[in-house]
């Protein structure tokens, strides 16, 4: 985990632990994000190149949203804000009625030297590649 400060916190055995298979809801009153609760946190991803770096599945349809990419972070945000906010057709969003899984380098890495460069340099290529794989 990655919080803004720069420090890397590992997960294991707080809200933030979603190692194994947990509803998103289940903890996140147990997260306070300034002034809301609700997750918006970034992740270290461990590996390097295309990797799974998420896997979200609904428990009462079925499906299945995979994430892979090829970034060293993911930002996890559950809609913290929304508050009857009016979208496509008039639809209403409800405060965590959805979620973001944002892959990116690690957030404030040009003032952090220990974190992977971000800076691209001339006649260099940047790839930054995600796959989303649905399933029924």
């Amino acid at each position: 985990m990655l919080p803004s400060s720069g420090r890397v916190d590992p997960v294991a055995g707080t809200s933030y632990d979603f190692r194994t298979p947990t509803p998103i809801g289940a903890r996140i009153r147990q997260v306070m994000g300034g002034k809301v609760y609700g997750y918006d946190i970034n992740y270290v991803i461990d590996g390097e190149g295309m990797r799974k770096v998420a896997a979200v599945r609904d428990g009462k349809s079925g499906r299945a949203l995979e994430l892979w990419a090829n970034q060293p972070a993911m930002q996890l945000y559950t809609g913290n804000f929304l508050n009857h906010t009016k979208g496509k057709g008039g639809k209403l969003y409800e405060q965590y009625g959805g979620f973001c899984l944002e892959t990116q380098a690690y957030p404030d890495a040009v003032n952090h030297p220990e974190f992977p460069s971000v800076t691209v340099r001339p006649g260099q290529v940047y790839k930054h590649d995600m796959r989303f794989t649905f399933s029924f």
